[in-house]
């Protein structure tokens, strides 16, 4: 059995590091997106601040924009820990988790993932994946302890997330 060409070492090693520090090609070049110019405004955001915040009306893609930051900071960081939730349940699996496994499936690199129902997993190294996290306001201190050199929280619809949830993750 010969190993795709999107398994080689070469191809991992040249995703990671062109595309470290460059999200919106990464959308363009490994997802086949075509971003809006807000979209590429966010990108360049998430690059430079520690928190970004995207405020806007329904329907213009926010939560495909999130699903391809997830597939990109997973393919570009070491051992990155995830933590996805959502204003709802059904936002987040039916939504942004849905969203993730529908950009995965046109990805160059879409062999070096296994999509599940509360997880995205990079070559099967739970030391390299994000996950779906429900939030519960009886259980703040679930988004806590989230402690790696490469951390992502995504919080999807996050105007009806609880301050209690931001304070815990922050």
């Amino acid at each position: 059995m010969s190993v795709p060409a999107s398994h080689s070492p070469d191809f991992i090693r040249y995703v990671a590091k062109t595309y470290k520090d460059d999200f919106n090609g990464y959308r363009e070049d490994i997802l086949g997106m075509k971003p809006a110019e807000w979209q590429n405004r966010v990108g360049d955001s998430l690059q430079k601040n520690k928190r970004t915040a995207v405020s806007s009306g329904h329907g213009i893609g926010k939560t495909g924009l999130g699903a391809a930051a997830i597939h990109w900071f997973l393919a570009t960081r070491p051992r990155p820990a995830i933590i996805a939730t959502a204003n709802t349940e059904n936002q987040l699996k039916g939504k942004l988790w849905r969203e993730l496994a529908k950009i995965n499936v046109h990805a160059k690199n879409k062999e070096w993932f296994e999509w599940k129902t509360m997880s995205f997993t990079m070559f099967g190294d739970v030391t390299s994946q994000a996950v779906a996290l429900p939030w519960s306001d009886s259980n703040p201190d679930a988004f806590q302890g989230t402690h790696e050199d490469h951390v992502l929280g995504l919080f999807d619809e996050g105007s009806s997330i609880p301050r209690s949830i931001w304070n815990a993750f922050a």
